[in-house]
């Protein structure tokens, strides 16, 4: 029995960008994203929140707020929601621990739920969605579609070279969405 390791590359056929790690990557995070924004969108303290939320996202944190102390009280848990990587009875901390950052790839865990959580805000808040619509209209089609798009119509879009970019969506926005925020809360 040969045990020599093959240097052949796993490549995944049905994807335009088929490495399997970047693949897989993608889809848990996007899969886990969406998670969490709906229950950040469908926990009691969203309308009140909601202004404050994108705002330690996209902007910063005014007011003292920041995601450790935000997502708490959607019921979300930044230690154990967003470490993918780790086995939840091996919590991870230490000094300097960041919570938020697992990687996809290209973009972090936390970009994508940022994105999610921004696009559920605009289904609800006309403004905001005038504001997301300025985005590179490339970039914010295929995170929509991302989202929303499944079984073949799905493949299809993973056949064309579909990737997750957040961090490109709100380099196009970023300024104008802080203006707007700033003046809600």
């Amino acid at each position: 029995m040969d045990h020599s390791i093959s240097t052949k590359r796993l490549y995944l056929p049905a994807r335009d960008y088929g490495f399997a790690n970047i693949a897989f990557g993608f889809e848990l995070s996007a899969a886990v994203a969406d998670g969490i924004a709906k229950r950040t969108v469908l926990a009691p303290k969203w309308p009140e929140l909601k202004y404050l939320v994108l705002n330690a996202h996209y902007c910063g944190s005014e007011g003292g707020q920041n995601l450790n102390q935000l997502y708490p009280q959607f019921g979300i848990d930044g230690s154990n929601d967003f470490q993918l990587e780790f086995h939840a009875s091996r919590a991870p901390g230490g000094e300097g621990y960041d919570r938020y950052g697992w990687q996809t790839g290209s973009t972090s865990l936390l970009a994508i739920v940022a994105f999610r959580t921004l696009d559920l805000a605009a289904a609800e808040d006309p403004e905001l969605a005038r504001i997301v619509a300025t985005a590179d209209p490339f970039f914010t089609a295929e995170s929509h579609e991302w989202f929303g798009q499944l079984g073949s119509s799905r493949q299809s879009l993973l056949r064309k070279g579909a990737v997750l970019s957040p961090d490109e969506i709100s380099k196009t926005m970023t300024g104008q969405l802080c203006t707007f925020l700033a003046g809600r809360l």
